[in-house]
């Protein structure tokens, strides 16, 4: 699997910096947000090849992120990563235009699970 260039957006700053320290782990490079608006001004400076968000922030949640990000016409893979793990939660991440769903805590495996699932995806 290659390096990707991954957005990590969460706003505890705890969580933020664990998940960084992990998927740097699993090779990859990683630019923080600490919100959905934050979110959004890193993607219109750069692009990423994943972004991985918290679906709980306060001001703009991950659901309203996601469709601001779909709305500017970026098909950039969306990882959830969330303490919910309800069906409901579920299905608003993805009609938000979410690609993936992963738990907390995360790990090693877990990332380079989704990442080759998304990888796999995207050359199919």
């Amino acid at each position: 699997m290659m390096n990707l260039s991954v957005l990590m957006v969460d706003d505890n700053e705890t969580i933020r910096r664990i998940q960084t320290a992990i998927v740097e782990k699993a090779g990859h490079r990683v630019r923080t947000a600490n919100s959905g608006r934050e979110a959004l001004q890193l993607i219109k400076q750069q692009s990423f090849d994943v972004i991985m968000m918290d679906m709980k922030m306060p001001e703009m949640d991950g659901v309203a992120t996601a469709r601001a990000i779909r709305a500017q016409g970026i098909n950039t893979p969306i990882i959830v990563v969330t303490g919910n793990t309800e069906l409901a939660d579920q299905q608003a991440c993805k009609s938000a235009g979410m690609n993936r769903f992963l738990t907390k805590p995360i790990t090693l495996n877990s990332i380079q699970a989704v990442f080759n699932s998304l990888n796999h995806a995207q050359n199919t």
